[in-house]
């Protein structure tokens, strides 16, 4: 007679392929848009084969299949979920009225978000989420609100983060521009809890870093941290420390089994814990990573109250089929991955040691090092970078957890019952000293970009080969083994997958883009695979600029470390404004500049001001400076001693004209020959003013193809005379503000122009 009971290992390892089946399944409609038949027909197909082969008595592996195809099949009907459409709403229009329930009041920096409860007069949209753009932070559960919504915004530059298409994945239909806003009822419990907890921090009178650490530690709060320390702890590798997750339910949950065993019992004190510990997990807002940490708590906590065993990798399984199941968009965040990724590699590394029995200081540095190795192909893909230090950190600062995690409930408790200033002073200086020591590490931290990234992938993936396998004399097939190699095959897909995402030309070939700053210029030129001219660096007013979401995630993402040569064409804001935010995160070898007045170049780059006749070679390309004259009379603005640069590139040329205007024109075509200025591009003057661009210069010029850089503004631009004076001569004209910006590749003979807005063809290669 066939035993047709699996054993309790198959049982395990049965519950954890099918969650990740159904994690699969979700993940197919968020990445690949699997039709909703599709799952439906899965989960059908599924539970058939499971049906027909159970009637047989013998679960084996077509049982499993067919689980699995149901699993996968249910998670494509989970993750489809309902559609909404935006209504069409203008600028000017801003009688929409909703009810939003808040996703995390308390806790959530502007913009927010929310689900729309009820929508008098779009009622399609009930039930839908969107992102909330207002001055005033939610406190209260649920608002009344007025206001513009406006569908999620499409890319609108090469390169970077796509915020649209990150907002869709998380089921985002909109932004809601908020007029007004009235709250429904009063503050919630987290809410009162954050602003009285702030309040008594800044009452203790302690250093804005230990107030910063100690809300981060208790709620999983960091808006006190300021965006340099962010970046600091970041470099670090220790900002994930930060956030409320295992490490936090786990020493809770000791804490009150500890104090509670002997006094009510094992089972009523697990059944305590867990409820503290869930209560906690929602108090700080019931992010991915603290949920994860409570459910996974809680089925110890029913196995321990009920004096039965719970393997942790089934908790894990369980309790992310679960979340999913709740949220189908958690899939996406990157909280959730990175918790579910390192606790993961931790379980997998745990067992591992434990079979070899190497010490418990061993085995706790080695966990701490597999949830570094399995999380980082995550923060390169997500980031863009790799912080290496956090290898060394984070087996240092993990034995020290606990206590600097009480430190900071206890900071927080006394700030909240308004303990004297000495005593809170007291108990958060491990809290000071831990903070001044990840900063100061931060402050010296490398960090590595994709390539060489790639590389420490590649290493420690084929390092994770050799402690992860092996360990098994019987060559049995376990979790354990199947864990490994799936880690390992993340790893090493994860390199590969570097490898094939930079897209840089073909040595010899030429990009040029013209990107969408708004109201202001920002161009680059790249050479091959080497060589990067930047034109003006955009505009930037108080403490943002343009350029840090525009040209910088593009260079990173193509591995541009350095600029050569930054090319300013003259000093207006909107047209120097990002260079301070540009060296900050890029190295620039030279800067050029025409007509400077307001712009200063930094005392540390190599700078000079040019005039015609300046040129030079890049590969095989050569740029050529046309304007201003060395005569150019010193009394004309700024505009029309903009400089003016024409690159040439085989049989292709185009024309960087600046904020040039009339008087300006009029006397580059004094000097220059007709087909010194004839160019198949032009960059159109000062954004398509009616000063510029007359009826002469673009006969001159003849461009088949003519951009406008422009953005929202009150100046008209660009005129609509302007506009028809280029329709006369230019096959095509493209403005930023409308097309998001402007990509244009050539061989020399051929070229093709794309706009980002949407992503399709100006110009085609066979349109020459």
């Amino acid at each position: 007679m066939v035993n047709s009971r699996p054993s309790k290992d198959a049982f395990i390892q049965h519950h954890i392929l099918c969650s990740i089946a159904f994690c699969l399944g979700i993940g197919a409609v968020l990445f690949a848009d699997a039709p909703m038949p599709l799952g439906i027909a899965l989960a059908g197909a599924g539970t058939i084969l499971l049906a027909l082969v159970s009637s047989t008595r013998r679960l084996g592996g077509l049982a499993l299949l067919g689980l699995l195809i149901a699993c996968v099949g249910l998670g494509i009907v989970r993750g489809g979920g309902a559609s909404f459409e935006i209504p069409e709403i203008t600028r000017e229009k801003t009688d929409l009225h909703l009810e939003i329930r808040v996703e995390r009041p308390g806790f959530s920096d502007s913009p927010w978000r929310g689900r729309i409860l009820s929508a008098p007069d779009h009622p399609r949209l009930e039930g839908a989420r969107i992102m909330v753009d207002s001055p005033e932070e939610p406190m209260v559960a649920s608002y009344t609100v007025s206001g513009v919504l406006s569908p999620a915004p499409a890319r609108r530059n090469p390169g970077g983060f796509a915020y649209g298409e990150y907002l869709e994945r998380h089921g985002i239909t909109g932004i809601l521009e908020v007029e007004d806003m009235i709250p429904r009822g009063s503050p919630g419990m987290s809410a009162r809890i954050g602003q009285r907890l702030e309040q008594g921090l800044l009452d203790s009178g302690l250093p804005a870093g230990a107030r910063a650490l100690t809300r981060a530690l208790c709620l999983g709060d960091r808006r006190g941290l300021t965006d340099h320390d962010s970046d600091l702890l970041r470099r670090a590798g220790v900002a994930h420390l930060l956030a409320v997750s295992g490490m936090h339910i786990a020493v809770l949950g000791a804490i009150v089994l500890k104090l509670l065993t002997p006094l009510i019992g094992r089972r009523t004190s697990a059944l305590v814990a867990m409820g503290l510990v869930f209560s906690y997990a929602l108090l700080v807002g019931a992010t991915s990573s603290s949920l994860r940490a409570a459910l996974v708590f809680g089925v110890h906590g029913i196995a321990r109250a009920f004096d039965r065993s719970s393997p942790p990798g089934t908790s894990l399984a369980l309790a992310a089929a679960i979340l999913l199941a709740h949220d189908p968009y958690r899939l996406v965040e990157v909280g959730f991955q990175l918790s579910f990724a390192a606790s993961a590699a931790i379980l997998i590394v745990f067992h591992t040691w434990a079979c070899r029995g190497p010490g418990k200081v061993m085995g706790l540095l080695a966990c701490s090092s597999g949830a570094w190795v399995a999380t980082m192909p995550l923060a390169l893909w997500h980031f863009a970078r790799l912080a290496p230090l956090g290898l060394a950190l984070s087996p240092i600062l993990t034995p020290i957890f606990p206590i600097i995690l009480m430190a900071a409930w206890c900071t927080g408790l006394l700030s909240l019952v308004g303990a004297p200033a000495i005593m809170v002073g007291a108990v958060a200086t491990p809290l000071q000293l831990v903070y001044a020591l990840m900063t100061r590490c931060g402050e010296m931290a490398p960090v590595l970009d994709q390539n060489v990234g790639l590389l420490a992938t590649g290493f420690l993936g084929g390092t994770a080969v050799v402690l992860l396998t092996g360990n098994d004399p019987r060559r049995r097939f376990t979790l354990a083994s199947l864990g490994r190699w799936i880690l390992v095959a993340g790893l090493w897909v994860s390199a590969l997958m570097f490898v094939w995402a930079p897209e840089i030309p073909a040595p010899g070939d030429l990009r040029m883009i013209m990107f969408d700053v708004g109201q202001g210029d920002a161009i680059l030129v790249e050479v091959g695979s080497e060589e990067a001219l930047l034109v003006d660096a955009g505009p930037a007013w108080e403490d943002y600029a343009a350029i840090t979401h525009s040209v910088i995630p593009y260079l990173k993402d193509r591995g541009h470390h350095t600029i050569d040569r930054v090319l300013i064409t003259h000093g207006h804001l909107d047209h120097y404004g990002g260079l301070d935010a540009l060296s900050e995160k890029i190295t620039v070898d030279e800067i050029w500049y025409s007509t400077p007045g307001s712009f200063r170049p930094p005392e540390e780059v190599k700078a000079k001001e040019i005039h015609r006749g300046e040129s030079w070679m890049a590969e095989s390309a050569r740029f050529s400076v046309k304007w201003p004259a060395n005569d150019a009379p010193a009394h004309w603005g700024l505009n029309e001693r903009s400089a003016v640069l024409s690159v040439e590139y085989g049989a292709w040329r185009a024309l960087l004209t600046g904020d040039l205007e009339g008087v300006g024109e009029a006397a580059l075509l004094r000097l220059g020959a007709e087909e010194e200025l004839a160019a198949d591009f032009l960059k159109v003057g000062h954004h398509g003013s009616d000063s510029a661009s007359s009826s002469a210069f673009l006969a001159r010029v003849s461009p088949e193809l003519a951009g406008i850089s422009v953005g929202h503004n009150f100046y008209g631009h660009p005129h609509p005379d302007t506009l028809e004076r280029l329709l006369e001569v230019a096959s095509r004209v493209v403005t930023t503000e409308e097309s998001g910006a402007l990509v244009i590749e050539t061989d020399g003979e051929r070229w093709r122009a794309v706009t980002m807005r949407p992503a399709s063809s100006v110009l085609g290669w066979d349109e020459q």
